[in-house]
């Protein structure tokens, strides 16, 4: 237990604490009362610390891991995409404070609004209440069965809608990644995502590049075709640039 608080810069009363509400309980206990902790306690404690640095209570956290339902990577997602935002916020809010004091040196004025930037909240809370939504349920009880049914049918079918644009893709690839019908299968291919939270243009870019950077992205899909991993991560690079491109043609008009 001394050893991973070191690591995971974190204290051994924390540990102790998780221990004890059922966070994260070692996967060895010795007589002796050492406790050790496996790769998976390791990795289960990183997971601990990133939902907190992303503003979920310990409680919350719990509630999610314990989710039947929870996927790893696909929450991994969640959790970039809110500590992005909250980087881009604390930017924000550091640049405020910079043209504050400017504006104190100067003895020049500020407008009201001015002094406010990045300090909302809401559009990283929207991002919160998506995970919180898909994992932060409890396991329902039977008067809530029909509520998880209608979830897991639309579950099913919004898998289903994303296996049959991957293999169109993949039957198509002969075609080349910047063809009309591949890049209209990739923009159908953003539409879906929107069944999980709006992704901007550098997200998609991102998660783009995870499908061939990734092991669990690259295992599923080989297994329509080996290359079909980096296919796809350049099919979704030159969407990005040529809507990027197309938006800043927009603007000068």
């Amino acid at each position: 237990m001394k050893k991973l608080a070191e690591q995971a810069g974190v204290s051994i009363r924390t540990l102790h604490y998780y221990d004890q509400i059922g966070l994260l309980k070692p996967g060895v206990r010795k007589p002796n009362g050492y406790r050790y902790y496996d790769e998976t306690d390791v990795f289960s404690l990183q997971q601990i610390l990133l939902f907190r640095e992303s503003g979920f209570s310990l409680e919350e956290i719990k509630t999610i891991l314990g989710n039947p339902g929870y996927n790893t990577f696909e929450a991994m997602i969640h959790q970039r995409v809110i500590l992005q935002k909250t980087k881009e916020r604390l930017n924000a809010i550091i640049g405020t404070l910079d043209k504050t004091m400017k504006s104190k040196r100067t003895e020049t004025s500020m407008k009201i609004t001015d002094y406010y930037k990045g300090f909302s909240d809401e559009p990283i809370e929207r991002y919160r209440i998506d995970v919180r939504r898909r994992w932060g349920r409890k396991v329902p009880n039977a008067g809530e069965q029909e509520i998880r049914n209608q979830d897991k049918e639309r579950f099913i079918t919004i898998q289903a809608e994303g296996g049959e644009i991957f293999r169109a893709i993949y039957s198509n690839m002969s075609e080349g990644y910047r063809s009309d019908f591949i890049q209209n299968e990739v923009e159908r291919w953003r539409q879906w995502l929107e069944n999980f939270h709006h992704y901007t243009d550098d997200e998609v870019l991102w998660l783009g590049r995870a499908y061939s950077r990734n092991p669990e992205f690259i295992m599923f899909f080989k297994q329509y075709d080996e290359s079909l991993p980096f296919f796809l991560t350049k099919a979704i690079e030159y969407n990005v640039t040529h809507r990027k491109q197309k938006n800043r043609r927009k603007k000068r008009m």
